[in-house]
């Protein structure tokens, strides 16, 4: 039960007034005694409340409505500490006037959004609402008495007196809008700093009009309170009222509520709803017709409004250069619309407007080509010109582009010749320099090792190298080549080294030996060097009888083993002198001597064979090739220069007038409008120009139009009141602005009714016809988009001219040589075109002959006939005069005007004929004069004196009407006072009148005497509850936990206990007469009144107030604002952006495909809800509801899902919108269409909403007013379309829709008759259609009929709940949001492209070019995107992480299947990281090699499949929907393609590495030498141990991976001697045979090649350039380590399996082990796939009577490739090429609509005897009328002729907007043969198009017949029969 809490009276002791805890933020509320507030004062001095004036007295006129306040007036809100502006207002143009539409304020939301956590908002689409549920907001809402609500925020500390007293003044319409700062009308966030730990508590305050809360406010401030209150209601549930005393005391109290009034509530619930229905007495309203008196013919006039605007003053601009004066403002002449008119001068300038844009290919060639010149910049890269090139500059400029495209080829031809002849010549060069290079490196080599021995061996050395050449002086060139030769390293020699060494040592330390020694030498003879040990046989006989010598012996044989050579000969030449050691010395000294030699002559022979002539070709071909290169880039440049100076002086195209384009960067980007180099091409690609527009202006006046505007209040005041004077406003919002060269004018101009304008602009020649929308005025001036031209040489320059909006015509009389001549001109109903009158132009010249007149000016007779206007003509002599187009004749009645008019017109009732003239006694003052045209010439005219008039020209005066053509007024403009007056008009007639008048308290107007209450305050919640649901069928779960007991707290000063009854009155009132289901929700809102001191003690304490969640309570606030997402416009679907219809959008998605178009639409904050964590893996259900107009579609959707359609003041009349109402198991998405059949809306229009609708539904709830319309075939035949343009068979997914007929107001006993009488129509469609029908078709044959009861009885609430269970049984079709969003958007899009192919395919290609776009990433990072933008890959369906086992390894991908180039660098890297990752490094040489290679391959491999399986489960997990689909199956061929290259990236070379016998490690492919990625040394020691002084310490010297034992060093060990194929690769360059072995051939124990090229060099492949064969093995074949062959698979990148000479056979087929895709295109009959694109969003029709915009679309058949896989080792497949296996998928039938060329949709070879298809533009048809020359067929609104095109037309419409009609066919009889038969007539003339072809007039059931199409109109003739 409702609650209540009271406080004590204010004067009663408060002892705890002092706020929370002394809270310092509330000063005002700690001492209240010391203050009081006053409502209308800011100082703190007390006043006697009760002498006060109520605060609306501050209102100069309740009556007149407040004008919508400009967004440019001083916001107060900056003033204001810690608030938000979350819900706005602002003004739109309506149907029915100027009406409020509340929005999101996005700058207001992201601000508040972040500051609860920062960068959770990122866009009005991106919002975090996980994160913002990590903090809670504590809520409390509060609204009432303006005043008061800015007493709490300066209370509270978050506005400062200033503030305060600003927020309290009303609002002035009469004062300047900038002189008053205001806080606009809306719902705020207040946030306060936090309440407690974890919690911010946060106020939702709705700021009022002044006029809020008054009995007296206008209709859309109620509404505007009425949807505030709702969302207010919705977001809090704790509301404090702020009630002022002035409010309080204004307050008509109601009597509380006794038991009784309870037991009659319950009473009449039982009874039956129809009958008990209670109406209380002001609910009804009495009318009658009365007849009003007979009235004579008279005008009276009264005083008008005055409104000011600050353009409407006199041009402050001299006339120029060119002297012509500035027009003064003038009014803009409208039956029943006004604006005036500025003009501005603008001279010649030229604006620079620089911009970066996302252009599709068609976007970039329309902006090329509309481009007067373009200059592309020197930044534009070879690919953006070639870009540019293949993008309409190659059309723009043809012949440049020709002389261009020649001389390159030219260019590069010459360069290829040049690089041939220079490689030729560097060869011949080098051969004949071998010799002259022989003799330059051997002196310098000798110079050098001559210089570095000892002179003792200068001789020698000399003698030896004489023989060479002659000597010259070392050069420092070579010295760092010859360094090694300071060491003769022979081991041999090394070895004997060691022996002289330690013998000299012995002897030296044993003299006594030396005797012995002696002696033996002269006995034994000669000492022979190959005796070994022999020599110094003493010396070595006593080291072997002398244990302690041997230690010795080895310490010298060491240190003769490390002397240098150098030191070692010195030391020689010493010896040399002992006898014993001369002959030693001698002989070693010659063997030194010799190995040098030989030594010498190898080197240089390997110099210059190997290194030097190698590189000296290499580095001269290198530079020539460079210098060649140069060359052919310079040229390249110069040409490339003269190209884009050619197009930038190229001339402009014929009438062009677009901009001038500096392009300064044209590049590539995938349709996901990312820059990331790794992202592909799909098909949605497009391209990034940035550059300069330079739009050159000449001189022009700059004219904007101004128009005057009513508010929805005015007009239905001026509808009921005709002596109400309207107040209209202006709204810089609706201004629009063109502008016209100096040399043009305007002559006439007018606004008509449907917000268009009638323009006649004069040049010197031409008079031109403009008839526009106001937006879109502008762009058809400046493009020359006249409707019709007349040429002033037939006019002359002496005429008049007049326009009548009511009788569709204009009329111009001309003057010239005499000759009097009025011409007439008609337009078509829907104003949309305009062309000359029949029997026009009219000679008037007999009429003037005998006393030739100047024409002042002209009129239509407002009384005269549609068809055969009157025209009034007024002379200079101010005689007026009647002609009549009828009898080509003047009336005989005339009349003269008393004074010389400044302005002639029609009133707008067409009563009376007006002038304006000046007083000639008052030069300031105007006279009226009128004529009643019923006694035209009868009786005389009334002369009427106006005000005073200062500045008045005849362009400032006017004559309108506002709403309705009786209220008449005349405009004034006066620029000198700023300001814009009107006088009205009563004007009556001799004739019997009949009204429609209230009678008794059926009074509808306000009355301005009555008393003004503020219970609205209080009831305002009824009216909340009376519009939207109290208790929803279905409602919404966003809050989950933290909500508290609704209560409501009235603040104020007095009444405390009256607040309680009168909330419960309002509460029995409300149940009583809606009888709308509450749920107790209303009486347990518990109901309180305290004094402001003491809200925060009683109100606002802990515990209190509900703690939500912020994401949840946030989405429970956006959910409650629907957006608008599509909208339909001038026969076009066109798709909002975050509900926002953008002209850039449109201009940027030009020729988009679906993908694209999909890509960039966005669903604005209901983005962020489906992809909120708790609902994205949430089902989707969509109820949509349609209908007709006015039957409650919105108020039927509030009531079942809690929606708030229609929430302001602005009717959802047009387009799409949609809400969300998320619920514990499913989000119910809700989608609000505009009326059918509405005569806004064209029959095509009307089919693309029921397609959209139909399509996207699982519910469709279509109401209808049965009662007043009972035609079921029109309401349904929209349906019927719709299901004939989108395919539901091709479309699963869609079409899964209940259709729920709602038949409004039913009482229960016709119910069974209208459900069978609906049930009969449907029966007769089902029957005549059969399988065709809507029903079947687009519902899957679910149908619903409900016969809806009557509103305010329980039975019409009741019915939500069983529609909720009806809901409930129907099939889930949208499985997940995210999956739901990406259908929305691609539907959406294939709707505005005109793709009607099937919806998978969209999706499907839309999904597989998303995951196509992060392939790349996926496969080398594991990631969606590279870092450090990475993410991980993730189920696009739901947002969630796929589940992986994958390592953070980067591999190498060579996308060569993507086209992408290969970096062998980046390769080499990531390969080495990868290797070392394996962590085997430390393994190496411990196995062997190739095992080792094992294990790493083994390793990476390891991580690599992990990487597959994690993309591979990527790529399943995401394309399991569409796993059969094409597109799917050539992402996973692309997928087989990527797994191979990325294989291929991990292999090592596995080739003996160049410095050791390890495998390279680097790629297989790699460039430059093997590579082992080692110190290339062997790292273990040598395993010799003998005892001649070696230990095992010393380390191998061989290479690393050698075969053999290891040995620190050779020739200390065996032989030693030089291999004798030492510089063969693979030597190990000293013998390892023992010592003394048998035979002179030294070889090492390396595996030694040839040497020579391997023989496949010979192919120009890649190959070795040694061969493992030892060197004597006969070979007759020379080949490299490489077994495989060299060459590539013929089908694919990958090497051929072939052994390496595979290709040295001519006839050999190079392939891989992998099977193929095969590349050929399927060849089945039939078409594979139908694709529709657009040629352009723009296409200019240009027809006989009109030139306008329209979309032209054509469809393409494609292709596809085939499916079948080519076997491993085969070339090709066996079988036909088929585009998929799966027998269910057939191919479309290939024969084309003769109209549109539209594809035939049904399977290839159907039973089915006509074609059908979707239709598109019927491009290939052309209009064939018969009639005159000029006749014209009206359909759609433009005006068609014959031979125009019929590609602005649908086939699928064309025949439904003509109705009743027959078709113009080529006949089809023989030539010569009689044309008969019974569905055709032949035509006798000859008819455009193609005149001399015979044609028939046919019936159009044998047009579609002769066609072979299904005829669109069967169904709609069986429904109307």
């Amino acid at each position: 039960m409702t609650q209540t809490f009271d406080e004590p009276p204010l004067h009663d002791s408060l002892p705890d007034a002092t706020g929370p805890a002394g809270d310092p933020r509330h000063p005002a509320l700690s001492s209240p005694h010391n203050q009081t507030w006053d409502d209308n004062k800011t100082t703190e001095q007390a006043t006697p409340l009760a002498n006060e004036p109520t605060r609306f007295d501050a209102s100069p006129d309740l009556k007149q409505p407040m004008p919508a306040v400009e967004k440019s007036v001083p916001d107060i809100l900056s003033r204001i500490k810690c608030m938000y502006r979350f819900l706005d207002v602002v003004s739109e143009q309506g149907t029915g006037g100027i009406v409020d539409k509340i929005v999101i304020d996005e700058a207001g939301l992201k601000a508040f959004v972040n500051s609860v956590h920062r960068g959770a908002y990122k866009s009005i689409s991106s919002v975090d609402f996980t994160a913002l549920d990590a903090h809670r907001l504590e809520l409390a809402g509060i609204y009432g008495s303006k005043c008061e609500i800015a007493r709490f925020l300066a209370a509270n500390g978050y506005a400062d007196e200033a503030t305060a007293a600003l927020l309290k003044q009303p609002f002035d319409p009469e004062a300047p809008p900038q002189t008053q700062p205001i806080l606009r009308s809306g719902l705020y966030l207040l946030v306060d700093g936090p309440n407690h730990p974890g919690v911010r508590r946060t106020y939702v305050i709705f700021w009022p009009e002044d006029s809020t809360w008054t009995n007296h406010a206008s209709s859309s401030t109620k509404k505007n309170r009425i949807a505030f209150m709702r969302y207010l209601t919705k977001l809090a549930d704790q509301l404090l009222v702020l009630i002022s005393r002035n409010d309080a005391k204004s307050i008509d109290w109601k009597e509380p509520p006794t038991e009784s009034d309870y037991d009659y509530v319950d009473a009449i619930g039982e009874g039956d709803s129809d009958s008990d229905d209670i109406f209380s007495s002001d609910r009804i309203f009495d009318f009658e017709v009365e007849k009003t008196a007979e009235e004579e013919e008279d005008v009276k006039i009264r005083s008008g409004f005055e409104i000011k605007h600050p353009s409407i003053m006199l041009p402050t601009e001299n006339g120029g250069e060119e002297g012509l004066p500035t027009p003064h403002p003038l009014l803009v002449p409208g039956e029943l619309t006004q604006a005036f008119l500025t003009a501005k001068r603008q001279p010649a300038a030229t604006a620079t407007t620089p911009f970066n844009e996302n252009l599709t290919a068609l976007a970039l060639q329309q902006i090329i080509g509309i481009a007067r010149n373009i200059r592309v910049g020197p930044d534009v890269t070879e690919s953006g010109l070639n870009i540019l090139v293949q993008n309409g500059l190659r059309q723009k400029v043809p012949d440049a582009y020709y002389t261009w495209t020649r001389a390159r080829n030219t260019a590069r031809a010459a360069y290829e010749r040049n690089c041939s002849k220079a490689i030729y010549s560097i060869q011949q060069q080098l051969e004949s320099e071998r010799e002259e290079l022989h003799g330059i490196i051997y002196p310098q080599l000798v110079d050098h090792i001559v210089s570095e021995y000892p002179d003792s061996l200068t001789a020698r050395l000399i003698a030896l190298f004489e023989r060479e050449m002659q000597l010259s002086n070392a050069h420092d060139l070579w010295h760092c080549l010859c360094k090694r030769y300071s060491e003769c390293q022979n081991p041999k020699l090394i070895k004997k080294k060691a022996r002289l060494f330690a013998a000299a040592k012995v002897l030296q330390a044993h003299p006594e030996l030396a005797i012995l020694e002696g002696e033996k030498q002269a006995n034994n003879g000669v000492f022979l060097p190959d005796q070994g040990r022999g020599m110094f046989s003493a010396t070595w006989n006593w080291i072997q009888g002398v244990d302690s010598a041997r230690d010795e012996v080895k310490s010298a044989i060491k240190g003769g083993e490390k002397i240098k050579d150098l030191d070692f000969l010195a030391m020689l030449h010493d010896l040399a002198a002992n006898p014993l050691f001369t002959e030693h010395a001698t002989v070693f000294m010659a063997e030194v001597t010799r190995a040098l030699k030989e030594k010498a002559d190898h080197v240089v022979k390997d110099i210059i064979a190997r290194k030097i002539s190698a590189a000296q070709q290499k580095a001269l071909i290198e530079c020539s090739s460079k210098e060649l290169g140069d060359q052919l880039e310079t040229k390249l440049i110069s040409l490339r220069d003269q190209f884009v100076e050619a197009v930038s002086v190229a001339p402009a195209p014929k009438g062009s007038n677009g901009p001038a384009l500096t392009l300064t960067s044209v590049e590539r980007i995938s349709s996901h409008s990312s820059q990331r180099p790794w992202r592909t091409n799909g098909t949605g690609s497009a391209f990034q120009v940035s550059g300069n527009r330079i739009s050159e202006t000449q001189p022009s006046i700059c004219y904007t139009i101004h128009p005057l505007r009513l508010t929805e209040d005015d007009k239905h005041a001026t509808q009921l009141d005709r002596a109400h004077i309207p107040r209209p406003v202006f709204n810089s919002r609706f201004k629009q602005s063109f502008s016209l060269p100096l040399g043009l004018s305007i002559k006439y101009i007018q606004l008509l009714t449907n917000d268009k304008c009638f323009m006649v602009v004069a040049s010197s020649d031409l008079l031109m016809i403009y008839l526009e929308p106001l937006s879109r005025l502008d762009a058809a001036v400046s493009n020359n988009r006249f409707k019709t031209k007349i040429h002033l040489e037939k006019l002359g320059k002496n005429y008049v001219l007049t326009f009548d909006e009511s009788k569709r015509a204009m009329a111009i009389l001309a003057m010239a040589h005499g000759n009097y001549t009025l011409h007439l001109y008609e337009l078509d109903e829907n104003m949309a075109s305009i062309r000359g009158a029949a029997g026009s132009p009219i000679n008037l010249t007999p009429w003037f002959a005998d006393s030739p007149k100047s024409i002042q000016s002209i009129c239509f007779v407002g009384s005269s006939d549609l068809l055969a206007p009157e025209l009034c003509v007024v002379d200079n002599a101010n005689l007026v005069r009647i002609f009549s187009t009828a009898t080509a004749q003047f009336r005989g009645a005339t009349v003269t005007l008393i004074h010389e008019p400044l302005v002639v017109g029609t009133s707008p009732d067409g009563s009376c004929l007006c002038t304006v003239a000046m007083d000639p006694n008052d030069v300031n003052s105007l006279l009226l004069e009128t004529y009643h045209w019923a006694s035209f010439g009868d009786a005389a005219g009334r002369v009427l004196k106006l005000a005073s008039a200062h500045n008045v020209t005849t362009a400032s005066l006017s004559f309108t009407a506002f709403v309705e053509r009786s209220n008449v007024h005349l405009l004034m403009l006066d620029p000198s006072s700023s300001s814009c007056r009107s006088v009205a008009l009563d004007i009556t007639k001799r004739a019997t009148e009949y009204a429609f008048r209230a009678q008794g308290n059926a009074r509808l107007a306000v009355d301005a005497s009555s008393a003004l209450s503020t219970n609205q305050l209080i009831e305002c919640l009824s009216d909340v509850w009376t519009r939207f649901p109290v208790a929803p069928a279905i409602g919404r779960a966003t809050i989950t936990t933290g909500r508290t007991p609704p209560s409501i707290t009235f603040v104020t000063d007095r009444d405390h206990e009256r607040y309680l009854g009168h909330f419960l009155d309002t509460v029995r009132s409300f149940e009583q007469t809606t009888r709308k289901p509450t749920g107790n929700r209303l009486s347990s809102i518990a109901i309180g009144a305290i004094s402001f001191a003491r809200i925060h003690q009683v109100a606002l304490h802990r515990g209190v107030l509900s703690q939500l969640c912020a994401g949840e309570w946030l989405i429970e606030a956006i959910c409650l604002i629907p957006i608008q997402i599509a909208v339909t416009r001038e026969n076009r679907f066109v798709p909002l952006k975050d509900g926002v219809c953008s002209s850039d959008l449109e201009r940027s998605l030009l020729g988009a495909s679906v993908n694209l178009v999909a890509s960039h639409l966005t669903l604005g904050w209901y983005e962020s809800i489906f992809s909120y964590a708790p609902y994205v893996h949430r089902p989707v259900k969509v109820v949509s509801s349609m209908g007709e107009q006015s039957v409650g579609k919105s108020f039927s959707m509030n009531h079942l899902l809690d929606t708030s359609f229609a929430g302001s003041a602005m009717r959802c009349t047009e387009g799409v919108w949609m809400s969300c109402t998320p619920t514990s198991d499913a989000l119910i998405v809700a989608l609000d269409f505009e009326g059918v059949q509405s005569i806004e809306r064209s029959a095509q229009e009307d089919s693309f909403l029921v397609l959209f609708n139909t399509a996207i539904s699982n519910m469709i709830l279509f109401r209808n007013n049965f009662a007043l319309s009972r035609d079921i075939a029109g309401l349904f035949t929209s349906f019927q379309k719709a299901s004939t343009i989108l395919d539901p068979a091709m479309n699963t997914a869609l079409f899964q829709s209940r259709l729920v007929i709602i038949i409004k107001d039913v009482i229960e006993n016709d119910r069974v008759d209208m459900v069978k009488e609906f049930q009969l129509k449907f029966a007769k469609i089902v029957a005549e259609e059969q399988a065709q029908n809507f029903i079947s078709k687009a519902h899957r044959g679910k149908t619903t009929i409900i016969p809806w009861p009557v509103i305010e009885s329980r039975q019409f609430y009741e019915l939500f709940v069983q529609v909720k269970k009806v809901l409930a049984k129907q099939k889930i079709s949208h499985p997940t949001a995210g999956g739901f969003l990406l259908t929305l958007k691609t539907l959406m899009a294939k709707i505005k492209t005109h793709d009607w192919g099937a919806l998978n395919q969209n999706l499907a290609s839309q999904r597989i070019e998303q995951l196509q776009q992060q392939l790349v990433p996926a496969i080398v990072y594991g990631l969606g995107a590279p870092p450090p933008d990475d993410f991980p890959l993730k189920n696009l369906d739901d947002d969630t992480d796929v589940p992986h086992d994958d390592s953070t390894d980067v591999f190498y991908f060579t996308g060569i299947s993507l086209g992408l180039s290969e970096d062998f660098k980046d390769h080499q890297i990531k390969l080495d990281a990868l290797r070392l990752s394996a962590h085997l490094q430390s393994q190496r040489q411990t196995v062997p090699d190739i095992d080792w290679l094992d294990l790493a391959s083994a390793h990476i491999q390891a991580q690599l499949d992990r990487r597959i399986r994690h993309v591979t489960d990527w790529i399943t997990l995401n394309t399991t929907r569409f796993a059969n689909n094409t597109e799917t199956l050539k992402l996973r061929r692309l997928l087989d393609a990527a797994i191979v290259e990325v294989q291929a990236g991990i292999e090592f070379c596995g080739m003996s590495c160049l410095d050791c016998s390890l495998n390279c490690v680097l790629p297989k492919r790699h460039e430059g030498d093997h590579d082992c990625k080692t110190s290339h040394q062997c790292k273990f020691r040598c395993e010799v141990v003998e005892d001649d002084g070696h230990d095992n310490e010393e380390l191998c010297g061989l290479p690393a991976g050698h075969s053999g034992t290891h040995l620190c060093e050779v020739a200390v060990h065996h032989c030693g001697e030089p291999c004798a194929a030492i510089g063969q690769p693979g030597c190990l360059k000293a013998c390892s045979k023992n010592f003394h072995h048998d035979g002179n051939e030294h070889l090492c124990a390396g595996r030694h090649a040839c040497g020579l090229p391997c023989d496949m060099n010979d192919f120009d492949v890649p190959g070795g350039e040694s061969f493992n064969a030892m060197v004597d093995d006969e070979h007759i074949q020379h080949a490299c380590e490489s077994r495989v062959c060299p060459l590539h698979c013929i089908l694919c990148q990958r090497p051929c399996i072939g052994t390496h000479f595979h290709g040295q056979d001519a006839q050999a087929v190079h392939l891989c082990d992998q099977e193929h895709a095969c590349k050929s295109q399927c060849v089945a009959n039939g078409v594979c796939e139908i694709s529709t694109v657009p040629h352009t969003i723009e296409t200019t029709f240009t027809g006989r009577h009109e030139v306008f915009m329209f979309t032209k679309y054509s469809q393409d058949a494609r292709r596809l490739p085939c499916e079948i896989r080519i076997p491993s080792g085969e070339m090709a497949h066996s079988g036909p090429h088929v585009h998929t296996t799966d027998p269910s998928v057939a191919h479309y039938c290939d024969q084309r609509c003769p109209m549109c060329e539209y594809l035939c949709t049904l399977p290839y070879g159907h039973a089915q005897k006509e074609h059908d298809t979707s239709h598109g533009s019927m491009s290939k048809t052309q209009w064939a009328l018969d009639g005159a020359e000029d006749a014209a067929l009206e359909i759609s609104g433009h005006r068609f002729a014959s031979n125009d095109s019929g590609a602005p037309m649908l086939c699928s419409t064309v025949c439904d907007a003509q109705g009743r009609h027959v078709h113009i066919d080529y006949c089809r009889a023989a030539p010569g043969a009689r044309c008969v038969g019974t569905d055709h007539e032949h035509l006798t003339k000859n008819i455009m198009p193609h005149p001399d072809r015979p044609k028939d007039v046919i019936s159009h059931a044998a047009f579609w017949e002769r066609a072979g199409e299904k005829d669109r109109l069967l169904l709609d003739e069986m429904l109307n029969t």
